[in-house]
């Protein structure tokens, strides 16, 4: 294959659906630029990925099934020589498999660029690039700044922390019999979460 092309991960292709993301408009347009430029990666393993996670998305059906029939994006078949190649990498570095096979992939079929908006891989090729050789023949790059990237994950993760506040309250109330009027439930939630954000900082150690 042309060393032209570039790799699509999975998170491209959400955030280029999903108008809600920080970066959507950055993937919107690399997507449809590196498809019309018949340059755009992909392997099918991340399609099945992106299917996971955006069927909450409106017109994701609309989108994943255009993706599929377009000839302007190249599909990758997830074969038993990549599966093989990408189970060695999961148990050698410790790296998620849906990871291990993108990057794989894009090895494998020569693609300069690996375009992603995972702030989580993108730490993990900074730590394993001078272990795992290979990875130099591939830029990383992210569509939007990483910095911007990181926020909208923390903020994410701590609306996701409450949520998991909310549940395991609504949890206790249910086991013990309970049942609480709504302004309690949210003056427990926040009460809760405090006390839970002061036993981190208390025991967590500080970033170098």
């Amino acid at each position: 294959m042309s060393d032209r092309f570039e790799y699509l991960d999975a998170g491209i292709f959400i955030a280029g659906v999903d108008k809600s993301h920080v970066a959507y408009r950055e993937c919107e347009e690399l997507l449809l630029r590196l498809m019309s430029e018949r340059r755009a990666l992909t392997s099918l393993a991340t399609l099945e990925e992106v299917l996971h996670r955006i069927r909450a998305i409106p017109s994701a059906e609309e989108f994943v099934i255009t993706l599929l029939r377009s000839e302007k994006l190249i599909k990758i078949p997830l074969t038993i020589e990549i599966l093989k190649e990408s189970t060695k990498l999961v148990f050698k570095y410790q790296i998620d498999a849906f990871d291990a096979i993108a990057i794989t992939t894009a090895l494998k079929h020569g693609a300069v660029i690996f375009w992603t908006v995972d702030t989580r891989l993108m730490d993990c090729v900074e730590t394993l690039k001078d272990s795992w050789i290979e990875l130099s023949r591939i830029q990383f790059k992210c569509p939007v700044s990483i910095d911007k990237l990181r926020e909208e994950s923390r903020r994410k993760h701590l609306q996701k922390a409450k949520r998991n506040v909310e549940n395991a309250i609504l949890n206790l109330l249910y086991a013990r019999g309970l049942k609480m009027r709504k302004k309690n439930f949210l003056l427990a939630t926040d009460e809760a979460f405090k006390l839970l954000e002061d036993i981190i900082s208390k025991y967590s150690a500080k970033p170098t």
